[in-house]
């Protein structure tokens, strides 16, 4: 049994190094191309998404899930253990804790980073809400044709400070190329990739809150992977919190710990 169990765990990184990650913008000024939508009838060409990171007293993360809330604009099991862990807490460390758990939104987006290492491969751009206001209002002044691939307009996002006074600005380039429509091939379909419901890991995320707060039980609202909605419009939060975006651990309950290790491993640590 040992045996067939390190098999599987091997077995698992492998697949974990084919997960795509997202990428933000970079330091200083970058060039991007935001494509059409994945869609095959076209329309929204984005997607809203959070995460709860759930630490320990260490500042350990114990358990990642996606928010339904931010990613759905549906009611989010986590969301609500996280309010109903605070009527329990005690002492101020405690509470900050917990408020940590809390998913950031975000946006992401079909991108070409076009001055980066890979500029004609599609990567999942992940923007602050704010960010992403700002080119919305871009394609409002411009029009929809921003987004076509042979008449459409590059934009640089220029991204400056850090942590709290991280700063993003986002505008038309000067001048624009043509995008082969193959790339279109590649793109993520992020239907898919926001679709991480799992009521093992749900449970996994309620059972650390709980643990964090002292709460004892392990109640577990009623939130199924059915008949997801399109995403809702974009969250107003603080765009200066940085925490990584990545595809949730499986709901196999073979090994979790490890599970999650490949996850943070997958992240680049957390």
């Amino acid at each position: 049994m040992s045996d067939l169990m390190a098999l599987i765990n091997q077995k698992r990184k492998e697949l974990n190094k084919d997960r795509q990650k997202t990428i933000k913008p970079a330091d200083g000024r970058g060039r991007y191309r935001i494509l059409p939508s994945w869609r095959p009838e076209g329309g929204q060409f984005w997607h809203d998404f959070g995460q709860h990171y759930i630490k320990d007293a260490m500042g350990k993360v114990k358990a990642v899930y996606v928010c339904t809330e931010r990613t759905f604009g549906k009611p989010c099991g986590v969301c609500e253990a996280m309010l109903h862990a605070q009527q329990h807490v005690v002492d101020d460390e405690t509470m900050k804790l917990i408020q940590s758990a809390k998913a950031n939104g975000r946006v992401l987006v079909n991108a070409l980073h076009l001055d980066g290492a890979t500029p004609d491969v599609p990567q999942i751009l992940e923007l602050s809400p704010t960010t992403f206001s700002q080119f919305l209002a871009i394609v409002q002044e411009w029009g929809s044709e921003v987004l076509d691939l042979t008449e459409g307009k590059d934009v640089i996002i220029e991204k400056t400070g850090k942590g709290l006074e991280t700063k993003y600005s986002i505008q038309i380039a000067a001048k624009s190329k043509p995008v082969d429509s193959s790339v279109m091939t590649k793109v993520a379909n992020l239907d898919d990739y926001v679709a991480q419901e799992s009521e093992e890991q749900q449970r996994r995320a309620i059972s650390n809150l709980n643990m964090v707060a002292g709460v004892i039980g392990n109640s577990v609202p009623a939130t199924s992977p059915r008949d997801l909605p399109l995403s809702a419009p974009p969250h107003e939060i603080d765009e200066t919190l940085d925490i990584p975006m990545t595809s949730a651990a499986s709901s196999n309950p073979v090994s979790a710990d490890a599970e999650l290790e490949d996850l943070l491993e997958s992240l680049g640590g957390n």
